[in-house]
């Protein structure tokens, strides 16, 4: 061995990584076997290019250094360059050496035949092989122990488990060391039924078979032997080992028995046994007696003596270990005669008419199978049932009972009861105790009896018209309210019940109450309306009513209403009535009747009684009655509506021209109204007359001072005309002249054209180079297109220094011609003087207007012309 360890150190030695691997390296076999060397060469490898490599394996190999290589007996020689394989070298291995590997699967496995003892030692792989693109030699070893034994060895049996229990699953494994799987051997087991030995699994795996039994262990189980066989390929048995079941199980057929029996007369011995008939591990008892309370012994044995009553009942015995516990139970059954007689009454508190029963009930054993049932003061028997029944009990069934019970060992009698019937109060009567008729205020007394009541507690109800009422004495007082009727009644009570008297009536008599003016229609009210005015009355007693209707406080008439066909304004007013009977009055709050109509009366007021001067501020005011008030005011002026809308109309600063006929007409939202008118005279102030004085004074002096001139004028026409002929004197005459062609030049010599604005030119020849003229001028109205030319008539001559002009008009031009302007003058050669009497340059009278397409025209009709100069 001590070489073997040599070997498997040298590669390490060697620094080289080792690319053969033995696992395992550690083998063992006995004679006749076979053994397979496992060889693997390294998987990492398989990226490094190895071109030749060849494997050689020893027995017993030694490593020469002057060689830097092993040596040994030579088991196999081969070489991928070589299709010979050269077989073992030394004689002792002919025939059994075999080499089942490949090199080119990376297996370099061994297997040796038939071994023999003297096959124990030392083997080793050696591998050389050109790696690399140099294709250097490299080479590798890899040894292996082998250990052949005389006898085959014993399988292996072992459970994984700490301990076996029933019901719990178990595993048993049989092992052997084994490296020649071509040769497989088998282990198999026994000692159990067969069906429960189907469960069994081989596996060989890493140089160990090995078989698996599973199962499930009963508590029979225990104590049996499981035998495990290894057997050659061949089926030759070759060696075997067994085990012995432990199998754990809590206690079994656990049993409780009882001397002299389970049933027994109170004061005997009784005697209980707790036996088991197998168990692993041993066990220890428990013992549990009716509701399954623990007793403090652990004997197998439990002694009464002697047994009571008390001992009665169920026991149990259980034995315990550590897996579990089995137990048995029994019944025991100790007689005796009845106790604890006594009487149950139900229900507890009795009512006269309940079902009341008495039960007498006891504890016997056996159970009681007889009574008999006794009342005190009464000879013999009245009842022989286990319950005493009282159908409707009544109160002369108050009294004393008792009941005897019998079994079969002997009897008992209870302790007596009392019953004691209870009822509500009975006899209940309510009287009035009050003098008749009753007037509201009077004091009634009213008083409840009662003639008997068990329990004597009582306590009062009452009740008026069916209310309760808080009051819980016997004597009820009260003062009497305004109720025609009220019914009252008592209850009496007890805690079984209450007791109700007949109900009596009381019967008040009290004035009105509630008096109420109520008004038809309600809401507005418009004049001419139908208006009734009702009186009510809530309630009254006796109900024969007297009514009285006031208005503001005065008498009205003697009615329950008041029917007013046509309401006016002055209907309206406050109105409320009074009701009586025999026995008082009252009356109603005042209803208000408000009549609502369209403005009346509606006048102005002016706010001054004094002249009105101008300059002054006054006021007129629109006054008027309506209901509701006027809202809406309109004011006008000569007929004329205002702006203002106001009830007050200002006038501030009046004037003279605001002089006029002013109304106001209202209105609101019933109808409107209109006021009389009312003349305003506005007068001039002092100094507005003075300063008016003036300007007529001056008027006056300038008109004689235009008088002056005008009269200067004529004489020096007068002095123009020719006194022959009457006409005027070429150099000096007035006339009026018409040139084609012309212009004309007025008073202050501007050019104008002829006929441009209407008017007729007067030419003053005094002289050929002086001419003057003037210009006869119509009202601006007129429109060029519409030309109206005066006619004035020459009179008769009555003085030769007057000079006349007659201007004519002329023909109208035929319709679609332009109208040509005319003038007093037709032309240069033929001249035509029209003359123009200068009669009065005063006011002028509002000229007559004549359309340009009418020819006739008054001859009586005389237009005058100024002269401008």
């Amino acid at each position: 061995m001590r070489s073997f360890f040599c070997l498997l150190f040298l590669p390490g030695i060697l620094g080289k990584e080792n690319m053969l691997t033995i696992a395992p390296n550690n083998l063992a076999a006995w004679e006749g076997s076979c053994i397979l060397i496992p060889c693997k060469i390294d998987e990492t490898y398989k990226s490094v290019r190895v071109d030749n490599f060849f494997l050689i394996w020893y027995f017993d190999p030694k490593y020469e250094d002057n060689l830097k290589d092993f040596t040994g007996i030579m088991l196999y020689n081969g070489s991928t360059i070589s299709e010979n394989n050269l077989t073992a070298t030394s004689p002792h291995f002919l025939d059994r050496v075999r080499f089942v590997g490949n090199l080119n699967s990376r297996n370099c496995s061994l297997k040796i035949s038939h071994l023999q003892k003297n096959d124990r030692g030392t083997y080793g792989a050696r591998l050389y092989g050109f790696v690399g693109i140099n294709r250097h030699l490299d080479m590798w070893f890899a040894p292996a122990a082998v250990n052949v034994n005389v006898s085959p060895p014993k399988p292996q049996i072992e459970s994984r488990m700490a301990q076996i229990r029933e019901q719990w699953p178990v595993t048993v494994t049989c092992w052997v060391f084994y490296h020649c799987p071509d040769e497989p051997i088998m282990l198999t087991f026994s000692g159990l039924e067969e069906s429960r030995m189907s469960s069994q699994k081989t596996t060989n795996r890493d140089g160990k078979v090995q078989t698996v039994l599973s199962f499930t262990p009963t508590w029979e189980d225990h104590r049996k032997t499981l035998t495990c066989t290894l057997k050659s390929h061949n089926g030759t048995e070759i060696s075997q080992s067994t085990m012995t079941l432990d199998v754990k199980y809590s206690p079994k057929r656990v049993k409780l028995s009882a001397m002299p029996g389970i049933t027994v007369r109170e004061g005997e011995k009784l005697s209980l046994a707790c036996t088991v008939n197998s168990s692993n591990p041993e066990v220890t008892y428990q013992w549990y007696w009716k509701d399954m309370r623990k007793y403090e012994w652990r004997s197998p044995i439990k002694e009464f003596e002697p047994v009571g009553e008390q001992d009665s009942g169920v026991y149990r015995c259980t034995a315990e270990n550590t897996v579990g516990s089995g137990s048995s139970e029994l019944t025991i059954n100790v007689q005796y005669p009845p106790k604890d007689v006594k009487i149950d009454v139900s229900p507890g508190r009795i009512k006269e008419g309940d079902n009341v029963v008495l039960r007498c009930s006891s504890r016997g054993n056996p159970a009681t199978n007889r009574h008999g049932w006794y009342k005190d003061r009464e000879s013999g028997i009245i009842g022989t049932d286990k319950e005493l029944h009282f159908e409707a009990i009544q109160a002369r069934d108050s009294s004393t009972y008792y009941c005897i019970a019998w079994n079969t060992i002997g009897n008992s009698t209870s302790s007596s009861v009392t019953l004691d019937v209870q009822y509500a109060p009975k006899n209940v009567q309510l009287t009035l105790n009050s003098r008749q008729p009753i007037t509201e205020g009077d004091t009634v007394p009213l008083n409840c009896s009662v003639g008997s009541s068990n329990p004597s507690h009582k306590w009062y109800n009452w009740y008026k018209s069916g209310k309760r009422i808080t009051h819980t004495q016997e004597l009820y007082t009260f003062t009497a309210s305004p109720e025609k009727v009220s019914i009252y009644k008592c209850e009496v009570c007890n805690v079984i019940n209450c007791t109700a008297s007949a109900p009596i009536s009381v019967r008040t008599l009290f004035g009105p109450k509630a008096v109420k003016a109520v008004r038809e229609p309600l809401g507005l009210i418009k004049e001419g309306s139908f208006v009734k005015l009702r009186c009510e009355v809530r309630e009254a007693n006796p109900q024969e009513l007297t009514y009285i209707w006031y208005k503001e406080g005065q008498h009205l008439q003697l009615n329950s209403t008041v029917t007013i066909p046509k309401v006016t304004p002055e209907h309206s007013g406050s109105y409320y009535c009074a009701a009586s009977n025999q026995v008082g009055s009252a009356q109603s709050s005042p209803v208000w009747l408000s009549v609502r109509y369209g403005p009346r009366n509606v006048h102005l007021l002016l706010s001054t009684q004094d002249a009105i001067i101008e300059g002054m501020s006054i006021s007129l005011r629109c006054d008027n009655d309506a209901f509701p008030p006027a809202d809406v005011y309109t004011w006008y002026w000569n007929k004329q509506r205002l702006q203002e809308t106001s009830k007050i109309l200002q006038l501030r600063k009046i004037q003279v021209d605001q002089s006029g006929s002013y109304h106001c007409k209202t209105s609101n939202s019933i109808s409107e109204q209109e006021s009389p008118p009312m003349g305003i005279t506005v007068s001039y102030s002092r100094a507005t007359v003075l300063k008016r004085a003036l300007i007529g004074l001056g008027s006056v002096l300038f008109a004689v001072f235009l008088l002056g001139l005008l009269s200067h004028v004529v004489q020096r026409w007068k002095k123009t005309l020719d006194p022959g002929t009457g006409r005027a004197r070429r150099s000096g005459s007035f006339f009026v002249k018409k040139a084609k062609g012309e212009k004309l030049c007025n008073g202050n010599n501007r050019l104008r054209e002829n006929g441009a604005d209407g008017s007729i030119g007067f030419l003053n020849q005094g002289a050929e180079t002086s001419i003057s003229y003037a210009a006869l001028r119509f009202p601006p109205s007129l429109s060029e297109e519409r030309t109206v030319y005066a006619s004035v008539k020459a009179p008769q001559p009555v003085d030769d220094a007057v000079i006349y002009s007659v201007v004519k008009k002329p023909q109208l031009p035929t319709k679609g011609d332009t109208k040509p302007d005319y003038e007093n003058v037709v032309n240069k050669s033929e001249e035509e003087l029209h003359y123009s009497s200068l009669v009065n340059l005063g006011p002028r009278p509002r000229p007559t207007y004549v359309d340009s397409e009418t020819d006739s025209e008054s001859e009586e009709s005389i237009q005058y012309a100024s002269l401008k100069h």
